[in-house]
């Protein structure tokens, strides 16, 4: 269930980025090895590397942090890549209080129906200024 959500929480953000009949500027790499990377924006002032998340569990944060860190490592064309860590809603606030330390930055999403998975999926202005996206179409 959760890798699903991941996959509509990325392809919705994808829609944003590139809606129909525009410039692509994003992509997913892959890794010889089989790693995928959920979504990477091209085409901004400084390119992201984005991992999505369906939980926010401290398993997931460290999870996704220890992505972020691993696939320029893997992926050298992703090096110097803003990495953006998208959650449902707030991680854990032991974890919240160390993100800024890190190169990570921490953006939200949500779903507009009684449960993940149903309506719409809305997403942090930040994440979408970072992206080049007009947040206030989108709120």
């Amino acid at each position: 269930m959760g890798q699903r959500l991941e996959d509509d929480v990325v392809k919705a953000l994808a829609r944003m980025v590139s809606p129909p009949d525009t410039v692509i500027r994003w992509r997913c790499p892959i890794h010889a090895a089989g790693y995928i990377v959920d979504l990477e924006v091209f085409d901004v002032d400084k390119p992201l590397l984005i991992e999505a998340k369906a939980g926010r569990s401290a398993a997931h944060v460290q999870q996704g942090v220890g992505q972020l860190i691993l696939y320029p490592l893997l992926i050298t064309r992703l090096q110097g890549h803003r990495k953006v860590l998208l959650l449902p809603w707030s991680p854990p606030s032991a974890l919240e209080d160390v993100l800024p330390q890190t190169d990570v930055v921490r953006v939200w999403y949500r779903w507009t129906g009684a449960k993940p998975g149903e309506g719409e999926v809305e997403f942090d202005p930040v994440l979408l200024d970072l992206c080049g996206v007009q947040s206030a179409a989108h709120t």
